[in-house]
């Protein structure tokens, strides 16, 4: 939906893809709003504009603790943010919930072209019994995704976003 805008309590989610050769930045409230706010080549911009983004609208990062991004923890820490890396059992219980909320019509997103060729190529793969989005063997860069998810995640958890009327004011 292009009309989907990010709105009250929100969080932003970072995810890198294998090669390091790309990474995304999402948003996401409280309400199941998803938007893909920055995507682009390499990740040495990541820590200035996620901690930018965070300081600006006093709002917590997530990311995934054992992918690619989680390098990238200590250093958006160091600059004041607060981080919540998630586990892979964390990692595969949001798959779960966000695939269940797309099917349920319960997530909102704005369109993004990187976002949607993301959802086309993604995979899955298994871990235990559940699964997550695969990184691997994939047409195209899966971060937009899986930033998407986290971002989902965290925000319908109820803790740790920030608290403002509206990403665009």
């Amino acid at each position: 939906d292009d009309n989907v805008a990010p709105d009250g309590s929100f969080v932003i989610a970072v995810d890198v893809n294998p090669e390091r050769s790309a990474a995304s930045v999402c948003i996401a409230d409280d309400s199941g709003r998803v938007e893909l706010v920055h995507q682009a080549a390499g990740v040495g911009w990541v820590v200035e504009v996620v901690t930018e983004l965070a300081k600006k609208w006093s709002a917590d990062v997530v990311l995934d603790s054992y992918g690619p991004a989680g390098s990238l923890a200590a250093e958006i820490e160091a600059e004041g943010a607060t981080v919540h890396a998630y586990t892979t059992r964390e990692m595969t219980a949001a798959c779960g919930r966000f695939y269940d909320a797309m099917a349920d019509g319960k997530v909102s997103i704005r369109r993004h072209i990187a976002l949607d060729n993301a959802s086309a190529a993604a995979r899955k793969r298994t871990v235990g019994d559940a699964w997550l989005w695969g990184r691997r063997d994939v047409a195209e860069d899966v971060s937009p995704l899986i930033a998407a998810t986290l971002g989902f995640d965290k925000a319908m958890s109820g803790s740790g976003g920030s608290d403002i009327w509206g990403f665009y004011a």
